[in-house]
């Protein structure tokens, strides 16, 4: 596991626990990659500005079942790609979507 997810690991418990400050935390640390990656696939800003703001919120909800079977990231990931295929539903957005290129991470682009 990396230092990442380990830090994640412990801010993950501590929000479930009821610190909002930690999910806070969270969000700073992988809202840039959740935004770039969203926005790779919708191309408007202000959709994809919508749809990260979206799927923190549905993690922030969803954050008492979150097991840690996967990595935090990994996880606000999938919430973000469903978001992400209602959207281009809704929209009749043709463009083929590829989850992995919305795979920037956090790690890779200086945060954590």
């Amino acid at each position: 596991m990396s230092e990442v997810e380990q830090a994640d690991e412990l801010l993950v418990a501590q929000a479930q626990r009821g610190d909002p400050a930690a999910f806070g935390r969270l969000v700073e640390r992988h809202q840039d990659a959740l935004f770039n990656g969203i926005h790779r696939m919708v191309s408007q800003r202000e959709d994809a500005e919508d749809l990260a703001q979206e799927a923190f919120v549905k993690a922030f909800r969803a954050l008492g079942g979150f097991q840690g079977r996967s990595s935090f990231y990994t996880w606000l990931y999938s919430i973000a790609v469903n978001l992400v295929i209602s959207h281009r539903r809704k929209t009749g957005s043709a463009r083929h979507l590829n989850p992995l290129s919305f795979q920037g991470g956090s790690d890779d682009e200086g945060r954590g």
